[in-house]
Formats: C-alpha cells, sequence, structure tokens
C-alpha cells in the first residue's frame, strides 16, 4: 500500500536532475575506473586538461585562474594541486613580482600522462555517449545551452 503523505513526491523517472545526477554518476565511476591506469581520477585529469588549454595559451595559470576556468570550488582545486605536484604531474613556481604567487605548469611527466588519459577518456565518451547515434550533436548542444544559461 502506498503512503498517501509523499503524494507530492514525483516518481523518479519524472525527476530531470536526478536522472541527470544519476547518468552523471554512471558516466564519472566509468571514467574512474579506467584512469586509475594513469594514476588519476576525474577531477584530476579535468584540472589538468584545463593546465593543459590554458598553457596553450601561453598566459600564467594560478589556481583561482584554473579554478574559474574549470569552474571548480577554489579549495578543491587547491587540494587536488597538492596532489597532482606530489604526483610529478605539475610544478607550482613563484614567478613574478608577488613573492606569493605561484604558477602551475605541467610537467613532462603530467603532460605524456595527459596524453594517455585524454586516449582513455575518449574511448570511454565514445562507448558512453554511442547510443545516442545522430542525436550525439544535439545532446552536446542542449548540454551547452544549459550550461550557459546557468553559469554565473
Amino acid at each position: 500500500m502506498k503512503n498517501n503523505l509523499y503524494k507530492w513526491l514525483e516518481e523518479p523517472e519524472e525527476m530531470t536532475g536526478i536522472l541527470f545526477w544519476k547518468i552523471t554518476y554512471l558516466w564519472q565511476r566509468k571514467i574512474n575506473k579506467s584512469l586509475r591506469k594513469v594514476d588519476l581520477t576525474h577531477s584530476h585529469f579535468a584540472l589538468l586538461l584545463g593546465v593543459a588549454w590554458l598553457e596553450k595559451e601561453g598566459k600564467p595559470i594560478t589556481q583561482t585562474k584554473l579554478a574559474n576556468f574549470t569552474q571548480t570550488n577554489v579549495m578543491v582545486t587547491s587540494k587536488i594541486i597538492r596532489t597532482l605536484e606530489d604526483k610529478g604531474f605539475i610544478d607550482r613556481i613563484k614567478e613574478g613580482k608577488d613573492p606569493r604567487a605561484k604558477y602551475v605548469h605541467l610537467t613532462d611527466k603530467g603532460l605524456k600522462t595527459l596524453e594517455k588519459a585524454s586516449k582513455i577518456s575518449e574511448t570511454i565518451n565514445k562507448e558512453f555517449f554511442g547510443v545516442l547515434g545522430k542525436e550525439k550533436q544535439e545532446f552536446a548542444e542542449n548540454l551547452w545551452k544549459i550550461l550557459y544559461a546557468n553559469s554565473d
């Protein structure tokens, strides 16, 4: 017998946010499992990728700039950067006039690891999102629409 106290509660299949959370969590689990081969988590990979994109532009990268670029929490970014530095994937180097300012750079080891991780991620993404077939492009466009509409 159903409990009438919860008549206002939608079914899980009707809740877009819950469905999106389930899919995101499933995708991250698959990515994390595969990235273990290169000693990374998905969060580590995302921040390394962010460093590479910003380095490609040739601009100095601070932790705050990286957090803003990847849209991650500054404190979480700081913690992950320390982990990546401990693993030898990045260096933090003092540069410029401000003695407190440290800039983030990929190491050779970090770049090689990122290259391997990118191939792993690409494979997982093709498998995971392949079920969309021809609708994959429209799906990606809709995700961008959601992201831009809700960004600060």
